[in-house]
């Protein structure tokens, strides 16, 4: 029902409908709407906030009112829903946010609170009091990963105290020279060797990271990973991301040596190919374990079935992108990659009704259409249906005549 009410606005907030959606339902999420819950009439409620829903979804006080009912009725995965709804549509909404850190904590998802806590901290460095609430949700985090709900005495909880550390995400050191730079390394090191918390290790690494000292700073996020007895997010983020940076360096010293050494380019390139290929089976490992980590982070899933088309693996692409569409952010995108999917398993057919699928939705002729019109003309002629074919590029054509090959296409078609 929500992802109807999405489509049916494009998936696209408006401040202009959301005025006219305020004055409309005005009444019933501020007068009436108030007075059920009072009474208790947790169904009406409920009804109410859903139909206040139907003029705009993406519109906070129906979202709110929405959320406060459903948890009134103990129905958080309906305040969930409502609350990530308008943290999409409403990203700078600091109370949107707040909102669904303290219902994804209500409802366990001590992982998720957490993340919302670091946008939180990204909107409002200097918040005080977001950078405390942080520090709870990360030891929360920490104390629900490290089960010490199921330690049999204070000194078991005791000696993983670092645990409770906060990551501190949001601090971030830029130096404008080297010199500078090595002296904050020196003062990060210190900070360190007296105090190894999770935050001085995750301040070191950024550090080293800044001068390209790419194992030490490896080093440290993996001990900040350690400290908290899990794996943030962003923490596995930027250790991917000094993994990739390694073999990219060691790609670029074998496209200089091959520069240098002309008669030795095809051993460089194999070379190259061969870290290219380990490269991309690392990332692919990292997905894997991301999404066994966090299975109901749809964004998680669309990266792993990128990776997994990347290495033609059908099958598996298609489950992912399957469960990827699951997101309204990623939908058509993820269902664009299934109909790529079914058509390169030959299943032409079933990939045109994915594309049709995708076209129902009313968006403007951005990338993500192009795409799909193309992929459906592609489709059309594998099934031999020139007359459909063509009419999709047609409609490419009249709004980017230099989309892809699509111009020499309908010129061959009229030459035939």
């Amino acid at each position: 029902m929500r992802q109807a009410q999405l489509e049916r606005i494009n998936n696209q907030a408006s401040a202009s409908r959301q005025a006219m959606a305020f004055l409309s339902t005005f009444m019933s999420v501020f007068m009436k709407g108030p007075g059920l819950l009072k009474k208790g009439k947790l169904v009406e409620a409920l009804d109410l906030a859903e139909a206040a829903m139907e003029a705009d979804p993406t519109l906070m006080s129906s979202i709110n009112f929405l959320s406060r009912a459903a948890q009134e009725a103990k129905l958080l995965n309906v305040a969930v829903n409502a609350l990530e709804v308008g943290s999409h549509h409403n990203p700078k909404n600091v109370a949107a946010l707040k909102s669904l850190a303290v219902v994804y904590a209500r409802a366990g998802e001590d992982e998720k609170a957490l993340q919302v806590r670091q946008r939180i901290c990204a909107l409002r460095p200097n918040d005080l009091s977001a950078q405390n609430d942080l520090k709870q949700a990360t030891a929360v985090a920490a104390m629900k990963k490290g089960k010490w709900d199921q330690a049999e005495s204070f000194r078991d909880v005791i000696k993983d105290k670092e645990l409770a550390q906060t990551l501190e995400q949001q601090e971030r050191v830029a130096a404008h020279d080297k010199e500078t730079l090595v002296a904050l390394i020196e003062a990060a090191e210190k900070a360190v060797a007296e105090k190894p918390t999770a935050s001085s290790h995750k301040k070191l690494a950024d550090l080293y990271r800044q001068n390209h000292d790419l194992e030490k700073a490896l080093e440290q996020y993996n001990l900040v990973a350690e400290k908290m007895g899990a794996m943030d997010p962003a923490i596995d983020t930027a250790i991917t991301d000094i993994l990739c940076e390694r073999f990219d360096d060691a790609i670029a010293q074998w496209q200089t040596f091959a520069t240098q050494n002309p008669a030795r380019q095809k051993e460089a390139e194999e070379k190259i190919a061969a870290i290219a290929k380990q490269k991309d089976e690392m990332v692919l490992t990292r997905l894997k374990e991301r999404v066994e980590r966090y299975p109901n982070d749809a964004s998680f899933r669309f990266d792993l079935a990128e990776a997994y088309w990347r290495f033609q693996d059908v099958d598996l692409a298609l489950r992912e992108f399957q469960l990827a569409q699951k997101s309204p952010q990623l939908r058509r995108k993820a269902i664009i990659y299934m109909g790529k999917c079914l058509a390169a398993k030959g299943l032409h057919d079933l990939a045109v009704e994915q594309f049709l699928k995708c076209l129902e939705e009313p968006t403007p002729m951005d990338s993500d259409r192009k795409e799909c019109l193309y992929c459906l003309g592609l489709a059309y002629e594998a099934m031999d249906k020139s007359e459909d074919a063509i009419k999709a590029f047609k409609e490419i054509f009249s709004a980017d005549v230099n989309y892809r090959d699509v111009s020499a296409r309908i010129t061959a078609h009229y030459k035939a």
